[in-house]
This record gives structure tokens, sequence and C-alpha cells, in this order.
């Protein structure tokens, strides 16, 4: 692949396909092989492996700034969205995860999970009714899942109902 690449330095498959194959013993190396692409130019494969490596490289913000600019390139692609949101959550940035987290709501709506990190958001950030909002939902989903049960009973407890708490 490494003589391949030399010999045809443009070609983005052959780029990827080399970060590929180096991305778990040598992420530097497969970073700065995909670094070398202008973004514009890249593939949503390609630019999510970059941000994991940026991740991985414990550059996070570098990975955020990445995956902005990604989703301008490829606003559909729930991928590039999903690890944006997941990195916005990893530094903190409640609100702004929360809006990724939304966004792919708005593309899988019956996604238990999204709905359930949306609640668990909205807890965190003192929003106890709208956690209640997204915790309900998602126990229309999965009645007996016991961690949105237990995460239902806290909101509902913040918000001064402890019977229903209880229940």
């Amino acid at each position: 692949l490494q003589q391949l690449q030399q010999d045809y330095p443009n070609n983005r498959q052959l780029a990827f396909a080399r970060a590929l194959v180096l991305h778990e013993n040598e992420p530097q190396q497969a970073l700065d092989i995909l670094q070398q692409q202008p973004v514009e130019q890249q593939q949503a494969g390609a630019l999510l492996l970059q941000a994991n490596l940026l991740e991985q490289l414990e550059q996070p913000q570098q990975a955020i700034d990445l995956l902005h600019a990604s989703l301008q390139l490829h606003p559909d692609d729930s991928r590039l969205r999903l690890q944006l949101a997941r990195l916005l959550l990893g530094t903190e940035e409640l609100d702004a995860a929360a809006s990724q987290f939304g966004r792919l709501l708005e593309q899988n709506p019956d996604d238990h999970d999204l709905i359930l990190t949306l609640g668990l958001i909205s807890l965190e950030n003192q929003q106890a009714d709208l956690a209640i909002l997204y915790l309900e939902q998602a126990l229309e989903q999965q009645p007996d899942n016991s961690t949105t049960l237990f995460h239902l009973g806290l909101a509902l407890e913040e918000q001064g109902q402890t019977d229903e708490a209880v229940q």
C-alpha cells in the first residue's frame, strides 16, 4: 500500500486504506496520512476515522472541530453526527451534545438509546421537566428498562413528585 500511495499520492482511497491498516498500531502515522488530504475532498468514512484518531491521540477539540466541518460537507451522515455528539458529551458540552443528539433523534425518532440519552442529558442539565418527557417516552418503548426507570424516578423526585418516583 505504501508503494502504491507513493505512486499515486492523490488517490484518496489508497490513503484511506493505508490509514485503516495503520490506525491501531501507528495512530499518528495514520492521522498524518489522512491530514494530507483536504477535508473537502474526503469521504465521510475517512473523516470519521480521522476524528477517531484525533480522539485516540487525546485531541478531542481538534476532533470536534473536524466533525463540525465534516457535517458541513455531509450533513445527513449519522455516524459523523453521533461521533460529534459523543465527543461533546465527553467534553461536558451538554447543550451542544443535546443539540446533536436531538438532530439524530429527528432522523431516528424511535431510537430508544437516543431518547434515553437526551433524558439523561436533560437531567444532568437540571432540566427535570424535559428529562421526564424524554424518559417517559423511552419507558413507553422499553417498559422494563431499569436504567430508564431509575433515572425517571430521580427526575420525578427532583420535581418533588416523590409518590410518583416511588412507583
